[in-house]
């Protein structure tokens, strides 16, 4: 499948724009309240991009901002789309320091696992997440890689064996990013989160993080209910699980406040665990729907307490819309939006809320040249 045209066509102009993603980011700035992201963090997230082209910005990028704490600051999150001109810039880019390393090898997995999907499918993504402490990001900083794999792969809805092949290759793969080789227990542990997977999940990505201790992460999709989630950690051997439908999300559930949820898992060995993700997403979440789904799941947050008040109404008030952004080369559409909203447990408790705030630019020429060419063609003559 080719990349989309406008999205072609956005990735030339902005890297005609900046020279790299951290130049770009001075285009958003007015668009993120200081109460979300400010001062050193906002300097470390523009540190971080300075390595990767100006043109990723064409597919998505967005900030994991921390709700619980009053440090305003967030981790970066960079999509690479495989197939796009951003993912072989990536490949051919000069591999002088760790990260640069990272990036090349990230693109040519995408493009080894999209040569053998069929043009029916969409191409695999990965997702560049800098996780910044105050202070310890660096210009050449590895990122953590998640690779999520065409959304019609077999990992997702055909036969168990046809799944645990593309698992150990995409596993694999996304393991080698980390500099090591999956062990015969991990492949063991990985085919024992498939077969526990429900009815409506599957198992949707895999992640490493190079600069962390050796593990992968599992994200696991479709989960419909909390009870759902509990019932499937019962089936994986979680101590307690019955707690988690205890906890302020059981208290989301019941309030009817969001449409999915997602589980990250973290194996090493044989083991699953300790750390365990649980993220809530809405209808509607990434396209033009704006802030109206998500304004029962900030409610529901703000009365459990779970969120600096000033936090959620900053996001609110800002993480949702089209808008127009002026640069050297003209002007672009900048669709803002909530991605997902995650909470981090530790021991079945509650430990971090974090929101996923996206963005993505639109050439507004682009755009305008699309429209133009739908308009011009020829009408059916059957």
């Amino acid at each position: 499948m080719k990349p989309d045209e406008i999205l072609t066509a956005t990735e030339s102009s902005l890297l005609r724009e900046a020279d790299t993603l951290g130049d770009l980011l001075a285009l958003v700035r007015s668009q993120i309240p200081t109460a979300l992201i400010d001062g050193t963090s906002w300097e470390d997230l523009k540190l971080c991009a300075t390595r990767l082209p100006s043109s990723l910005a064409a597919t998505s990028f967005g900030f994991e901002v921390r709700l619980d704490e009053r440090l305003p600051r967030a981790d970066l999150g960079i999509t690479v789309t495989g197939g796009t001109r951003s993912a072989d810039l990536l490949e051919h880019a000069s591999r002088e320091s760790l990260a640069a390393e990272t990036y090349t090898a990230t693109a040519r997995l995408l493009d080894r696992i999209n040569r053998n999907a069929s043009d029916a499918e969409q191409m695999a993504i990965a997702m560049l997440e800098f996780d910044l402490e105050p202070g310890q990001c660096t210009r050449d900083m590895a990122p953590g890689i998640f690779v999520y794999p065409p959304i019609e792969s077999p990992v997702v809805d055909r036969s168990a064996s046809w799944r645990t092949g593309l698992i150990e290759q995409i596993a694999g793969g996304v393991a080698s990013l980390g500099n090591w080789k999956v062990t015969l227990d991990e492949y063991r542990t990985l085919g024992r989160i498939s077969a526990a997977l429900t009815a409506n999940s599957s198992l949707r990505g895999f992640g490493v993080f190079p600069s962390r201790s050796r593990f992968i992460r599992v994200g696991i999709v479709g989960f419909r209910s909390v009870p759902e989630v509990a019932d499937f950690l019962e089936r994986l051997g979680w101590p307690r699980p019955s707690e988690i439908s205890e906890t302020e999300v059981g208290n989301l559930a019941n309030l009817q406040a969001f449409s999915e949820l997602f589980v990250h898992l973290d194996v090493t060995g044989n083991r699953i665990g300790p750390r365990l993700g649980i993220s809530v997403s809405n209808a509607g979440s990434g396209s033009l729907s704006g802030i109206r789904p998500w304004k029962p799941t900030l409610q529901a947050i703000r009365e459990s307490r779970l969120a600096i008040p000033e936090k959620l109404s900053a996001l609110e008030e800002s993480a949702w819309g089209v808008h127009v952004i002026y640069g050297k080369g003209g002007r672009y559409h900048l669709l803002k939006y909530i991605s997902h909203i995650k909470f981090a447990f530790e021991e079945n408790r509650i430990s971090q809320t974090k929101a996923y705030l996206g963005m993505r630019f639109h050439a507004e020429a682009a755009q305008a040249a699309r429209r133009e060419k739908a308009t011009s063609r020829p009408a059916d003559s059957g």
